[in-house]
């Protein structure tokens, strides 16, 4: 049986003899609770300078700054703004009732009618509604900016279609065979590009769902057909890779761990040096809950300050400001390694190629799928 983990309630009041009630009431619930107690807005505000807090327990009326100013003050500080809080007043106002909701609480429950049982179900509820409002306000968030992508990035290539399919198009423009041929190449080009980046958003917009069966997967026949998906891409260049020894199997989704691999070949390729062929070096290690699979390549390389946000989404690295592309690929890798309760990280300097490593856990006796909490790493 799961232990509960505990919660960490402030309770803002002023009334020494409520405090001591609501504080009993919180201890004696059936979830575990540690509350601190302070008497003033202010102090509260000094407390969450240094310290987070699961609720807050926010009194109605309060000498100096009020229950309501408080409230406004801590919404429209972002680090702050999705905290879940709940109004406690000494009467059963419908009026205060909704006053305090739109304000921005997101629960109110009266003093002469809070019991152990109401109070434990208003801190859940609280706590739950704020964190869909969080998720929301980050869905929007990425909304905007998938917006704002959309309307850059992807308006060059359809620029390119445009243009070079208007020159094709006039009547009085008389081109030879090579120069229809380079146009339609370009066209051909630019639309492909086009396309990767529809497919790109796409995978990053859809890859929450968490429905995906999970299965063994041979990780030398998943780089085999992933070069055979490679090829789709028409690159010129010539691609070696080397796996170092026999890969064990993962316990995932295929279709997810081909999309890293495709992403970080092609990567492999796109930042390679023009003169020298594309060389790719695959090796693992174990350890006792972990399997590590390192991807070591020869292109340009990354500036190191650019590690921590490689994997964030539109981010490019240095080099890759250059090239055409969204900046979703990376991390779209992170998505699915998190997906499999791994993590992908990278160690590379500018000059000296790049070197990630890709984090699986090894499955439980039962084979299934299972979260890892994030400070695992």
């Amino acid at each position: 049986m799961a232990i509960a983990q505990t919660k960490n309630i402030l309770l803002i009041e002023d009334d020494e003899v409520d405090a001591e009630i609501i504080r009993r009431l919180l201890l004696s619930s059936d979830n575990a609770f540690e509350c601190t107690h302070v008497t003033t807005s202010e102090a509260a505000i000094d407390m969450l300078q240094h310290s987070s807090f699961d609720c807050l327990l926010l009194d109605y009326k309060l000498p100096g700054l009020s229950g309501f100013e408080f409230l406004q003050k801590i919404r429209d500080q972002k680090e702050l703004q999705f905290t879940p809080i709940i109004m406690i007043t000494g009467c059963g106002d419908e009026v205060v009732a909704t006053k305090t909701l739109k304000s921005g609480a997101d629960n109110y429950i009266a003093k002469e009618k809070v019991t152990k049982e109401s109070l434990q179900k208003a801190i859940e509820n609280a706590i739950d509604s704020s964190m869909k409002a969080k998720e929301v306000s980050k869905k929007y968030d990425d909304l905007t900016l998938f917006a704002n992508v959309i309307a850059h990035d992807m308006a060059a290539p359809i620029r390119t279609i445009l243009y070079l399919a208007e020159k094709l198009k006039e009547k009085d423009c008389c081109i030879d065979d090579s120069d229809y041929t380079a146009k339609a190449d370009q066209i051909y080009k630019s639309a492909s590009n086009l396309g990767q980046m529809i497919k790109s958003l796409h995978s990053s917009c859809t890859l929450d769902n968490n429905s995906i069966a999970f299965s063994w997967i041979d990780l030398r026949e998943l780089f085999r057909q992933t070069m055979v998906s490679l090829e789709s891409l028409r690159t010129d260049r010539q691609v070696d890779i080397n796996i170092i020894s026999t890969l064990p199997k993962v316990y995932g989704h295929k279709e997810s761990l081909t999309q890293v691999f495709l992403n970080l070949i092609s990567n492999s390729v796109k930042f390679s040096r023009p003169s020298m062929p594309v060389r790719i070096e695959v090796s693992h290690e174990h350890f006792k809950k972990w399997l590590h699979i390192f991807y070591k390549d020869n292109s340009v390389g990354l500036n190191h300050d650019d590690h921590k946000e490689i994997f964030s989404p539109f981010k490019k690295g240095y080099h890759a400001k250059k090239n055409e592309g969204m900046g979703l690929g990376l991390s779209l890798c992170k998505k699915i390694m998190q997906q499999h309760g791994g993590d992908i990280k990278i160690h590379s300097s500018c000059g000296d190629g790049a070197t990630f490593l890709l984090v699986f856990p090894k499955p439980v006796h039962d084979q299934k799928h299972h979260d890892i909490a994030a400070n695992a790493f």
